[in-house]
């Protein structure tokens, strides 16, 4: 059982799905299973493998009017190991992502293409169910960041220069993670609050900076509406505090200025679910959303507005 619940701390990723696209909007949890039960004997291990598609675009520019957004899309390949370890209210976990970014940027009147692409960084860490009531749960979760996602993404128009933090696949630092689920089960309702932080330590990385603390915040009501289908009303808030230092070979100057202050997104989301028993212990997860309300808060006062995310997933029990 435990299993089910460790996949909310998917949501890490998929709230960090999106930890590397500075213009997403959505703090989503493409393949999460929310339900729960008392808990069983371990079961050994699960792993689910998903992709995230998010398309986006850019809605008002920049306000010195030095740049703007147009068509944005991130593409997330998630790797999410689950390890029951001998009590059965604790696991162990391990979660990668392989990155693929897309954004055309307008600046001085000329327009842009950028990708890049590769592994995130990697997370580690356990997670402990506690049970409240019959209906009530909550999950505490410790880990740390591990930097295996590049810091050193060239900028192809003029190389000697990084890409911007956003289009950067890691952080470069080791970093701690808490997060705390309290979550309510009804008969066809499920109901969550998550709460998540990553937390720098203050160490610089091999270029010269660290990234800001980032607080993720996610409130979602699920409701069952046949066997195979769900759907799914989320609030997510973010806040990602100011890089510290300077990239190297990025300067700190009018068009980077936009990440050395905090920077806040929020939506409403709404998404439709659905799961299929493909063999026995293995799972088909399918989700599509996209925001009903959604803004961003920040130096420039640029607005980037995701239009819909999709995603489709395996999971299996060993």
């Amino acid at each position: 059982m435990s299993f089910k619940l460790g996949l909310i701390c998917l949501s890490v990723a998929v709230a960090g799905i999106y930890a590397n696209a500075e213009e997403n909007q959505l703090t989503t949890n493409p393949t999460a299973e929310v339900k729960t039960t008392a808990p069983s004997k371990p079961v050994g291990a699960k792993l689910n493998v998903s992709s995230t598609f998010v398309s986006l675009n850019g809605t008002e520019e920049a306000k010195n009017n030095l740049y703007s957004f147009g068509r944005t899309t991130a593409t997330y390949h998630t790797f999410f190991g689950t390890y029951a370890l001998p009590s059965p209210t604790w696991n162990l976990h391990l979660l990668s992502q392989y990155i693929q970014n897309f954004v055309e940027t307008t600046m001085f009147g000329t327009l842009y293409t950028d990708r890049t692409e590769g592994l995130s960084d990697t997370r580690i860490f356990t997670s402990k169910l506690f049970i409240l009531s019959a209906e009530n749960f909550a999950v505490l979760e410790a880990g740390l960041n591990l930097p295996t996602g590049s810091i050193n993404k060239e900028n192809v128009t003029n190389p000697k220069f990084h890409y911007a933090y956003n289009m950067q696949m890691g952080s470069g630092t080791v970093d701690p993670v808490v997060a705390l689920t309290l979550m309510n089960q009804q008969k066809n309702l499920t109901s969550l609050i998550r709460t998540q932080a990553i937390l720098r330590t203050g160490s610089k990385n091999t270029n010269g900076y660290h990234l800001g603390n980032d607080f993720q915040t996610t409130a979602s009501t699920e409701y069952q509406l046949a066997k195979h289908f769900s759907s799914v009303l989320k609030a997510n808030y973010r806040n990602k505090n100011s890089v510290v230092g300077e990239d190297v070979a990025l300067p700190r100057m009018a068009l980077t200025e936009y990440y050395y202050h905090d920077q806040i997104n929020w939506d409403l989301t709404v998404a439709l679910k659905s799961q299929w028993e493909l063999w026995s212990k293995v799972n088909l997860n399918l989700e599509a959303g996209r925001p009903l309300v959604q803004r961003m808060s920040n130096f420039d006062d640029v607005q980037v507005a995701a239009q819909f995310y999709g995603s489709a997933g395996v999971e299996g029990t060993f």
